[in-house]
């Protein structure tokens, strides 16, 4: 297995992300493009290297290392397991590749019964990216010519190939409780164009202003609630990375937190990532991770923010007990704003943390979590019970499925 190691810097600020994708098997890629472009079954994990004595609202509370309730877990006979999405009732989705190093979808039923799947045509790889309360899978497959397509699921295995006028396909990042829709479809030029999909296929595309028109620019849709809201990324013409917030009713803010932006971390780039960089909960909040300039050697810290419904920021960081470079990395929030993610440590170890609403964060490590470079503990997903999955990687480097109770 290679691990693969990417630099991406940010000339005017210094911000030097170390994008890893760990190679694991054939990957699903994103929208338009082919396998023959990705690393195979690469898992998207970001860090960002920050400053020695990172400042955070929030950090105060933190309980180093606690590990909680964790059960581990691996599909039957698969080569890695990494849970992407779990429901209010504790069913899990996510991702698994056999022995050839083809990926698969599959489900954890609350009784620890396992059902794994492929979408119809999708010979060369399946890619499930969320679940809704009735058990409804949505994900990406990719066909004999390596072309990917967006796919549902429901809960009795009724496939439905997801596709808008003219044949266009729609591959969806994410799906709402109550089977709301978001994605991001790119056009024959290269630009990222948001939609939402609804249960009953109504159709809605759209473009955040100021977004950039050429290719690799535009808006992408990354995460929906029960009511419609929808938040995702647009990338403005100087390539600029920007969080939205989306209404259901069409209007659509940008979220700027307080003295910093979102970084370009390059996931967009990745055939396999974790979560989505931004995420909204049921009552209209959003989380994601910014970076704020600073005077050290980076040129800044990232920290996490949360923008509640009405408008007001959080922001939070970890505290730092090593000599450097301490990252946190939102992957989720959940209807009481608690929020998962993970920070990479000064010797790029990774550990989960919980942070709720009053401030407290936990960090916790998935028993076998392996403890040397890129390795260590992912959460992906948390319900509104407090129910968290995620994958760890161990000292092998092989990834595995794991659940947190609260």
């Amino acid at each position: 297995m290679r691990i693969k190691f990417l630099l991406i810097s940010n000339g005017s600020l210094g911000l030097r992300a170390n994008l890893r994708l760990a190679a694991i098997a054939n990957s699903v890629p994103g929208p338009g493009r082919t396998r023959s472009n990705w690393a195979k079954f690469s898992v998207i994990l970001l860090s960002c290297a920050i400053g020695q004595g990172a400042p955070g609202a929030g950090a105060a509370g933190v309980h180093r290392k606690t590990s909680g309730t964790i059960t581990t877990f691996n599909v039957p006979g698969a080569g890695f397991t990494v849970p992407i999405a779990v429901n209010q009732s504790g069913t899990i989705a996510g991702a698994y590749s056999d022995s050839s190093y083809t990926q698969h979808g599959f489900l954890l039923s609350p009784q620890g019964t396992f059902t794994t799947f492929d979408a119809p045509n999708g010979v060369n790889g399946t890619r499930p990216t969320g679940l809704d309360q009735a058990g409804t899978v949505v994900g990406t497959y990719l066909d004999a010519n390596d072309m990917s397509h967006g796919f549902s699921r429901t809960a009795d295995g009724v496939f439905t190939e997801l596709t808008g006028p003219g044949g266009v396909n729609l591959p969806p990042s994410w799906i709402g409780p109550t089977g709301g829709m978001a994605g991001t479809y790119q056009d024959i030029g290269g630009l990222n164009h948001g939609f939402r999909l609804s249960r009953n296929g109504g159709l809605v595309v759209f473009e955040a202003p100021g977004a950039g028109s050429v290719a690799g620019q535009g808006t992408r849709g990354l995460s929906i609630n029960r009511i419609g809201e929808l938040a995702g990324i647009y990338t403005d013409p100087g390539g600029q990375d920007h969080p939205y917030l989306r209404s259901k009713t069409g209007a659509i803010t940008t979220i700027v937190p307080p003295g910093g932006f979102v970084p370009d971390l390059g996931y967009e780039y990745a055939p396999y990532r974790l979560a989505p960089p931004v995420s909204i909960n049921a009552g209209g909040d959003v989380a994601g991770a910014f970076f704020l300039p600073a005077q050290n050697y980076y040129g800044g810290i990232v920290n996490g923010f949360i923008r509640s419904a009405n408008g007001t920021f959080t922001t939070f960081g970890i505290d730092n007990n090593g000599p450097c470079c301490i990252f946190n990395y939102v992957t989720a929030i959940n209807a009481s704003d608690s929020v998962i993610g993970y920070e990479d440590d000064y010797y790029n170890s990774n550990h989960g943390y919980l942070r709720t609403a009053d401030g407290t964060i936990t960090l916790f490590d998935a028993p076998g979590a392996g403890t040397q470079y890129f390795q260590g503990t992912f959460p992906t997903a948390i319900n509104s019970a407090g129910l968290i999955v995620g994958t760890y990687e161990d000292s092998g480097y092989g990834f595995h499925g794991f659940i947190r109770q609260p």
